[in-house]
């Protein structure tokens, strides 16, 4: 998958995070997948991709819910759907909060129809 990205002159900072190491971009927060070099809104936005796009079963559901669904955020209407609203990854990452780009992961379930 790729993601659109506009070409800024900034500082870069290596962190790391649950395990994996990120690169952070000012003006952000911007964050890097260092593996495929996508960027992200923020780390946990990329953290529940990452989730989306690696675990098996929940792909599957997402693929599911797709086929029927036709309205603008899909994302958060399957997180309602699923009853999953208060939940977060195998990681951590609160599923639902401020920080969180819909928009992006929704563009993720886009991409997954069948």
């Amino acid at each position: 998958m790729q993601c659109a990205s506009k070409s800024l002159n900034v500082n870069i900072t290596k962190e790391s995070t649950t395990g994996n190491e990120m690169t952070k971009f000012a003006p952000g927060p911007k964050y890097r997948d260092p593996h495929s070099g996508n960027e992200w809104a923020n780390e946990h936005t990329f953290q529940i991709a990452y989730w989306l796009l690696n675990d098996f079963e929940i792909y599957q559901k997402m693929q599911n819910f797709m086929e029927k669904y036709d309205g603008p955020i899909p994302y958060r209407a399957w997180i309602k759907e699923m009853g999953l609203l208060q939940e977060s990854t195998p990681t951590g990452w609160k599923l639902i909060a401020d920080e969180v780009n819909y928009g992006e992961l929704s563009e993720i379930m886009r991409a997954s129809k069948n």
